[in-house]
């Protein structure tokens, strides 16, 4: 009977914590928000001491009651482990072994160590389950006629400039939880010229992208290009006579991705002059 409570518990849980990641609208965290706060590493970073010693007391009382049942990872590898047990038809999944005690308290050395650095969030169940790592902010910003509602007859640079300031915004509210986190932006095929009637050349758009960025505090955008085929019906791309390999190539295919690295290797797009960006 304490199993099966146990298990409808870690599944309510597992359900809720994994629709607050998915809920952009804030509606569950009204009603759910709670679930957050009560995993280890958020409560111990917000010095929540209540939290904390709750979950101390509830682990020597109860055993792995926060892994199996609270923690988000911990019931996915629950469910890993169930799921490949019926796969292969073992009677018994789990054999004994003797404890690994330096493996334990190596853990705990590395886990205090990456908290006293800064990353232990890095390590974190509750961060490793719902992590996001890049963002793509808007999709083929090149084709603002289009995709973003901005109308076709907006000068080149007003138009990224206001796509940077959207840029920086959904940055700087991510970094705030993940100083890792990189922001793509995200284009079409096209490079030296618009791939349709009222967008706008992928390559102009990036250098002003650098440009902006650079005159107000440079961050961590990166470059995500659609590389489809020059003829979106042919998939011939060895055949395709506008994709080349010179910087001013009118399109970026499969043919000629290698554009892309040689402009991110380029010191005039590094990051802050020192950091290759991601493509």
């Amino acid at each position: 009977m304490l199993r099966k409570l146990r298990i409808a518990a870690a599944v309510v849980c597992f359900a809720l914590v994994t629709l607050l990641f998915l809920d952009f609208t804030g509606t569950l965290h009204a009603w759910f928000g709670w679930l957050a706060r009560i995993q280890f590493l958020p409560a111990l970073l917000a010095v929540n001491v209540g939290v904390v010693l709750a979950l101390v007391a509830l682990t020597l009382l109860f055993g792995r009651v926060y892994c199996s049942v609270i923690c988000p990872l911990g019931v996915m590898q629950d469910i890993v482990s169930w799921a490949s047990g019926k796969r292969r038809k073992h009677r018994n999944r789990f054999a004994y072994s003797p404890a690994l005690t330096w493996l334990r308290r190596g853990m705990l050395v590395v886990f205090v160590a990456a908290m006293l650095a800064g990353v232990g969030s890095l390590l974190a169940p509750y961060s490793a389950y719902g992590r996001i790592a890049h963002w793509i902010v808007h999709n083929e910003v090149d084709g603002g006629v289009d995709w973003t509602n901005m109308g076709d007859d907006k000068l080149v640079t007003t138009y990224t400039n206001a796509y940077v300031k959207s840029m920086r915004l959904c940055a700087s509210i991510v970094r705030q939880y993940d100083a890792n986190a990189e922001f793509f932006a995200s284009f079409s095929h096209s490079w030296s010229r618009a791939s349709n009637p009222g967008w706008y050349p992928v390559r102009d758009m990036v250098g002003l992208l650098g440009d902006f960025s650079r005159a107000e505090g440079d961050f961590r955008w990166a470059l995500a290009c659609h590389s489809y085929p020059e003829t979106i019906s042919d998939p011939c791309t060895w055949r395709e006579p506008n994709a080349t390999f010179a910087m001013n190539t009118p399109f970026v295919t499969l043919k000629n991705l290698e554009v892309l690295s040689k402009w991110a290797l380029t010191p005039a797009n590094l990051f802050r002059g020192t950091t290759r960006r991601s493509v």
